[in-house]
């Protein structure tokens, strides 16, 4: 049974990978900056979300926006051979 995905595959699927991976990275960059200062503590935590309300917003644009030309460039280096599983 070959389906199509539903109407709003993409927002959903580019929201979750930008909420993953700017929380990640923020949480990284936010410990490696304040983490000896603060330590493990709710001010971390605090300053994490903090950093991840403002990455969040400039990531989820962004993947939408680069994943068709990293699509071909994968594809590109592959030889063409390769296609995305669905």
């Amino acid at each position: 049974m070959n389906q199509s995905p539903p109407r709003y595959f993409n927002l959903i699927f580019f929201a979750m990978v930008a909420a993953l991976m700017s929380g990640a990275v923020s949480f990284a960059v936010t410990v490696v900056n304040l983490g000896g200062t603060l330590g493990f503590s709710g001010a971390l935590i605090i300053a994490w979300l903090k950093a991840w309300a403002f990455a969040f917003p400039v990531a989820y644009p962004v993947a939408m926006v680069v994943s068709p030309a990293c699509r071909k460039l994968t594809l590109k280096l592959l030889g063409g051979s390769a296609r995305p599983t669905e």
